[in-house]
């Protein structure tokens, strides 16, 4: 058997094993994705979420869904822009 033949067949038989060593390594088990979102009046126009948490949307989507009331507009803007929250839910105006 030639030199470059041996390498070839050595080269074959540990990628082989690489893969089966892949296939056999269990997945890492990821969190739910979590996201904060606020909300700044008690309306009917953010009943969305809560409509979509009863119904089982977040869990379905892997998501871990929080929804916090900040009542003043500054507050709220202040917890955007610092990154504490990733979702403003805003009342269309007229």
């Amino acid at each position: 058997m030639s030199r470059l033949r041996l390498l070839n067949l050595l080269l074959r038989y540990f990628l082989q094993g690489l893969l089966v060593a892949g296939l056999l390594t269990p997945a890492p088990i990821a969190a739910a994705d979590k996201l904060v979102a606020l909300y700044s009046a008690h309306a009917v126009p953010y009943a969305m979420p809560w409509i979509a948490e009863e119904i089982g949307a977040f869990r379905k989507y892997d998501l871990d869904f929080d929804f916090v009331y900040i009542p003043s507009s500054s507050t709220a803007t202040a917890a955007l822009l610092g990154g504490n929250v990733e979702v403003a839910v805003e009342e269309e105006g007229i």
